[in-house]
């Protein structure tokens, strides 16, 4: 398939990815519009947008929210011109990947930034999280079992999150951050078992329209687009 028919799926919505390419598509926008908004804070009031007290305060939501923004929009690209060919689909594939480890280090660095910025060594922490994202990437550019660089990020984000607990974290971030936090990942992990389950294709067996708009993966993209929101 070409890239103009790929193009053209957008409009048509009687094939499996339609739905799918629009929630990425149209949560990519939005958070490029609010990378848009971040950037121009100096010269727009955005504070009842963003409550933030600081140049700096406004420089860590911005990589974060640009992350989602890189994710998202490599997703969607991905969805759209993956049909091209079988090489084009295994390099988008591998660059969808990465899209996703940009989206984990960018949300630990502003993490970093603004849990642990009590802390006097954060600016080390925060360089560690640079080199393990540039190891992650690098990793991903070879053909290395993709399970590697996933318990390398996986351990990396638990013991950053376990420092934080143990070191720098009050009463205050545990109601304020990890409570509204925890209950966000368990609604999210109903996304991933559902689409490791593949549940609605269990129930919607040779019908069309649910494999269309209510397929495991529209249903786990949801839940994701859902989770990043909420972040």
């Amino acid at each position: 398939m070409g890239p103009g028919k790929c193009l053209l799926s957008l409009f048509i919505p009687w094939h499996y990815d339609w739905l799918l390419i629009w929630i990425y598509l149209i949560f990519a926008i939005y958070f490029w519009v609010q990378c848009f908004i971040i950037g121009l804070h100096e010269v727009v009031n955005v504070k009842s947008v963003y409550d933030m007290t600081g140049d700096y305060d406004y420089d860590l939501i911005f990589v974060a929210t640009f992350s989602m923004a890189v994710c998202l929009t490599i997703t969607a690209v991905y969805l759209i011109f993956y049909p091209i060919s079988k090489e084009f689909s295994k390099v988008m594939e591998n660059l969808n990947y990465q899209g996703y480890i940009v989206l984990v280090f960018g949300c630990m660095y502003t993490f970093l930034g603004t849990e642990d910025a009590a802390s006097g060594n954060y600016g080390y922490y925060m360089f560690f999280n640079t080199i393990v994202f540039i190891a992650v990437l690098v990793l991903a550019q070879y053909s290395i079992p993709r399970w590697i660089s996933l318990i390398i990020v996986c351990t990396y984000v638990f013991l950053m999150f376990m420092l934080d607990l143990g070191l720098w974290a009050t009463k205050r971030d545990h109601k304020v951050f990890y409570i509204p936090f925890v209950f966000e990942l368990l609604l999210f992990s109903i996304g991933i078992v559902v689409l490791f389950f593949r549940v609605p294709e269990r129930f919607f067996k040779n019908s069309t329209y649910p494999e269309y708009y209510l397929s495991s993966h529209v249903i786990f993209a949801l839940f994701f687009v859902s989770f990043l929101f909420e972040l």
